[in-house]
This record gives structure tokens, sequence and C-alpha cells, in this order.
């Protein structure tokens, strides 16, 4: 099945081509993966009070500052030089080689991260979401020395693991579960219309986000709950 076709068994009789493409290019730049891992701490300070209260004051939103510094600026920064040096192609990361030299550097800044929230001791849900996040890129970095994977699948996938433990066994997150699984089916969409991937990197990216950050949440969570 064509992606023309798929997109409008999705969306419709109403389906256009040319404005719908722009409507999706814009959701492949909203819910990039690393814009993901922003709103996914966003979403934990509403869920969780202990973010609020951990986020709270001067210091605490200038610790917001840099935690979003390090999981968007800086990864950005670094990808710029690795473009400037030829080791990627550019920002799209259309190739294997690319995605590993991408994945690889990028992970430095959330190792970061997640020592500096350890050792703050920040909320454990928040501790756990950046420990994941870079366990997936860890992932994709291994994975993509193979296979190309969809990297924008993975960081919903990985929202919607969170998403699902949290429902399971905290009783709260319903409406963002829901949510998260509307979305993914969103991006796919948008990934499929600019002809970034096909269907299996597609699932395939969700399957790996999704286990990811579950079974990270699982294993350092459960005995606490």
């Amino acid at each position: 099945m064509s992606n023309s076709i798929f997109l409008s068994l999705v969306c419709g009789k109403n389906y256009r081509p040319f404005k719908l493409k722009s409507i999706f290019k814009i959701v492949n730049y909203i819910f990039h993966p690393l814009l993901v891992a922003v709103w996914l701490v966003f979403l934990l300070a509403l869920l969780d009070p202990g973010m609020t209260f951990f986020f709270n004051g001067v210091k605490g939103v200038r610790l917001l500052v840099i935690l979003s510094l390090l999981m968007v600026v800086i990864p950005l920064i670094f990808m710029k030089i690795l473009k400037e040096f030829g080791l990627i192609s550019g920002f799209e990361m259309s190739n294997k080689k690319d995605r590993v030299q991408a994945f690889s550097i990028v992970v430095v800044p959330f190792i970061t991260n997640y020592y500096m929230l350890y050792h703050l001791g920040a909320p454990r849900a928040l501790q756990l979401l950046i420990l994941g996040i870079t366990v997936m890129l860890l992932l994709l970095a291994a994975v993509s020395i193979f296979y190309k994977i969809s990297a924008h699948m993975a960081g919903i996938g990985g929202g919607i693991g969170m998403m699902a433990y949290l429902v399971h066994y905290i009783g709260s997150a319903h409406f963002f579960f829901i949510l998260a699984i509307v979305l993914a089916g969103v991006i796919a969409s948008a990934r499929l219309s600019v002809g970034a991937h096909s269907n299996i990197e597609l699932i395939t990216g969700l399957l790996l986000g999704t286990t990811t950050l579950y079974v990270v949440f699982l294993v350092n969570w459960l005995p606490m709950v």
C-alpha cells in the first residue's frame, strides 16, 4: 500500500496531499525526539507533586532551564558540529552511519543530566525518565549499526511506555496514555508522508521506545510502589 493511499484511508475523503503534508511537517518538528523528552518532563511535573516542589522557586526554574538545555540545545549543537566536520550528512540522519554517530554523541548530555539529577536528589520518576531516554539512545545507536529505525516513534513510544507503567502500577495518567497512543498514530503518518521511514521501521521504533521506558520504570521503581 502506498503512503498516499494509507493517508487517504486514515484521513478520509477530505484528504488533501499538499495541505496535509504541510501539517505533517510541523508535526515532525514539534514531536522531534529531543522535544518529546522535554514534553515528558513537563508532563511528569503535572502528574507528580514532588516534581512541582523540586522545581519550585528561582533555583528550580534555573534547574529546569539547565535540564532543557542539556536535552535539546546541547545535543543540537553536537549535531551541528558533526555536520560541520562531515561526520553526518545532515540533521535528517537519512542513513545508518549518520544515526550511529548522532545517537552516540547525543547520549552524552543525557548521561550528564541523569548524573546531575541523581546527586541533587530529584524525584525518582524524573530520574527514571532521563535514565530511560539514555538507555533508549544507546539502543538506537546499537541497532542503527545494522538497521535504520525511527527515532521519532521511539520517542513517542517512550512516552507510551512511561504512561503504561503509571496506569498499570500507580493508577494514574489514563488520559495521557490514550493521548500518547493517538499521537503515535499521527507521528507515524507524518513520518510516512515525508518518506522518512517504512512501516516496519516505524513499528520497530515504537516497540523499542515503549519497551525500554516501561522496563526501566518497572525494574527501578516497582519495589518502591
